[in-house]
């Protein structure tokens, strides 16, 4: 949804762009000031910056290092909308195409710690299939094999780290939780009529 319009908005010649909080899309639209004011699209309301960060626990060095946030340019959007596609890797298993797709991610957006932690749990899937389901132990892995699980061991160590030196966090689950909840809510009672004053200035009171 926040694509969509995005590309009906540029379209119509207004200034927009994508931006991302963990896990999450939502569209930036220039305010005419030099600002930008951060829209949901899925609920067509406004929501602040210090709100995405309480509610998302995104961390001050997530903020510095402008992993979130951030108004992202044409070429970055269309690298963030890759992880759909990455998802779906996932959900396939095709590690392989996973871990393709999250270095093409990563060459045109460094930052983007999505296509490093797609990187690093495709590593874990294929250190799960090769050794975890199929030793009781570690002290079960023969010798010979030991070499592979230790690179493998590294990469998702090495991904990941890379993610957390940017300030990500691994959600609490309670928050993913709270977020599927708002969606179902949204399903059973979509917005209707015009939106509040406040959500086209600073956001209403949350």
């Amino acid at each position: 949804m926040p694509f969509l319009f995005i590309i009906l908005g540029q379209k119509l010649g207004i200034e927009m762009t994508a931006s991302t909080a963990p896990e999450h899309f939502f569209v930036k639209v220039a305010d005419g000031h030099g600002g930008y004011v951060n829209f949901e699209a899925t609920t067509a309301g406004v929501k602040s910056n210090a709100s995405y960060q309480r509610d998302s626990a995104i961390t001050p060095e997530a903020i510095t290092n402008g992993i979130y946030l951030q108004p992202l340019s044409k070429k970055e959007t269309v690298v963030v909308m890759t992880s759909t596609l990455n998802e779906f890797y996932a959900q396939q298993n095709y590690i392989g195409d996973r871990i393709a797709l999250s270095d093409l991610a990563m060459e045109y957006y460094p930052k983007d710690v999505t296509a490093m932690l797609h990187k690093s749990s495709a590593y874990y899937r294929i250190m799960k299939q090769r050794f975890i389901d199929k030793y009781p132990t570690l002290f079960h892995i023969p010798a010979a094999e030991g070499q592979l699980y230790n690179a493998l061991g590294y990469q998702i160590s090495l991904w990941r780290g890379k993610a957390e030196a940017l300030g990500w966090r691994e959600p609490p689950p309670e928050q993913k939780a709270e977020y599927l909840k708002f969606i179902e809510q949204v399903k059973e009672n979509p917005p209707k009529g015009e939106v509040p004053s406040c959500q086209l200035t600073s956001g209403c009171p949350r």
